[in-house]
């Protein structure tokens, strides 16, 4: 299960705390551009040593690097990681995963996930259909594609540019 259903407290950082946490979320962020998903999740693994407590943030910045650098495993595992801890995953972490995914042609896992978020209480958006449907689309499974827009449809999503767009189909 890659979200847990228990309910847990989350306090943002505060102070030197958010600094260093936006600095690391920075230097995180940077690798994926790179497509370094190593090099994120050593940056990751070193928060503890460096007195910076690993943070939902952080984790959504390292599962968008694994997703960036074709490493969808990896994404998920982290995934698994933040529903194992004190952390709660929020819909950017649900949607990081999709991405990865996507990009890593593992639309199942993809559809997989959108039944484990809505399990766990997280509420897809506008973003999550978007790679849902992107990730059927680069799978061939147009039937899939197509039952994922009736059901941002039916989740009174409304319909925009980007859910509508020809290079997601």
């Amino acid at each position: 299960m890659f979200f847990s259903t228990k309910a847990r407290e989350q306090k943002a950082p505060q102070g030197f705390e958010a600094i260093k946490v936006e600095r690391l979320k920075s230097a995180i962020k940077d690798c994926g551009v790179q497509k370094q998903w190593n090099a994120a999740l050593k940056l990751l693994r070193g928060a503890p040593s460096s007195r910076t407590k690993p943070c939902t943030v952080l984790y959504n910045v390292a599962i968008s690097a694994c997703g960036a650098g074709a490493q969808w495993q990896h994404a998920l595992a982290l995934i698994g990681e933040v529903g194992d801890t004190k952390l709660e995953p929020d819909v950017v972490t649900f949607n990081a995963g999709v991405a990865a995914c996507d990009r890593g042609g593992e639309w199942g896992r993809a559809l997989l996930l959108l039944r484990e978020a809505r399990d766990s209480g997280v509420e897809p958006d506008v973003i999550t259909y978007n790679a849902l449907i992107s990730a059927c689309g680069r799978g061939e499974e147009w039937q899939q594609a197509l039952a994922v827009f009736v059901g941002a449809e039916e989740a009174m999503l409304a319909p925009n540019g980007t859910l509508c767009s020809p290079t997601t189909l």
